[in-house]
């Protein structure tokens, strides 16, 4: 009987395993050998992007268009396998483009995202622009697959409240002073991972300040935003905003993600979060 029950549950754990890898990995995803991946950056192209339309909800930050794409840094990651590669390239003067080169193993499952941005060198200056990305690459053995910037879905970094906040920075908002916090949910341009649920950590978008991260189902990702209360208890009224430490918000890219020097700050997603007030009664 013991045997029996034994052989029992090592097919249970065979089916298990089985079951949990046929969804992510595919056998023919695995290939021996290296290739090459070839990201080809016109900066003009770049500075030009017309951006794709993801939902019928397009926000136009005009302040976009002011600012010059100085970097873009590229994310190679393997469907299904434990392995991301990350390259940035500058855009340098008189040089129409710029080539970041992957030298990585052959497969038949990437994805390639990018983003470019604006690298200020002061504090809290820096600017992601505009994101990009291209599924399901396949780098032959002893190959190049080259890129070019017209390969790649791209959409513009931004970001707005829910229709009922809308008015944020303008109004008042009222909130119960018993609560820790207020809760105010925001839309933020991922067209990364459209329709996957990920965990916060596992995002190339995120908020700087207290959130939590929710669906993304059209390129739109939902973040719950955070206000701390820091006088529970009491009526009354705290002023947040961008440049508020532990009072406030503001979207971003991941510069880890991207391999991206964020020595001067965050890469920030505009537009930029005014000062906003909430009356804790």
């Amino acid at each position: 009987m013991r045997r029996k029950y034994l052989v029992f549950l090592l097919i249970l754990v065979i089916l298990f395993l089985l079951s949990g890898c046929s969804d992510t990995v595919k056998e023919d995803d695995y290939i021996s050998g290296e290739g090459n991946l070839k990201v080809v950056v016109n900066w003009d192209e770049i500075n030009n992007l017309q951006t794709q339309q993801l939902s019928n909800d397009i926000i136009n930050t005009q302040e976009n268009n002011t600012i010059q794409v100085t970097h873009t840094a590229a994310r190679v990651e393997y469907v299904g396998q434990n392995a991301v590669f990350t390259q940035m390239v500058e855009r340098q003067t008189a040089v129409e483009e710029g080539i970041i080169t992957f030298q990585i193993p052959a497969t038949n499952n990437a994805n390639l995202y990018s983003v470019a941005v604006h690298i200020s060198g002061e504090y809290n200056q820096n600017r992601a622009l505009y994101l990009g990305k291209v599924k399901n690459i396949q780098i032959p053995a002893d190959g190049i697959v080259e890129v070019k910037m017209s390969d790649l879905d791209w959409v513009e970094a931004t970001w707005y409240p829910y229709e009922e906040y809308s008015n944020f920075e303008s109004e008042i908002m009222v909130a119960s002073k018993e609560d820790e916090y207020y809760k105010m949910p925001i839309y933020v341009r991922d067209p990364y991972h459209i329709g996957e649920d990920l965990s916060y950590s596992s995002l190339l978008v995120g908020i700087s300040g207290t959130s939590s991260s929710g669906d993304n189902p059209d390129g739109w990702r939902t973040f719950d935003v955070y206000n701390k209360n820091h006088d529970i208890g009491v009526v009354h009224e705290e002023n947040y905003g961008f440049d508020k430490r532990d009072h406030g918000f503001q979207p971003h890219v991941d510069s880890n993600k991207f391999n991206l020097d964020d020595s001067n700050g965050r890469f920030y997603i505009l537009p930029l979060v005014n000062d906003y007030t909430i009356s804790w009664e």
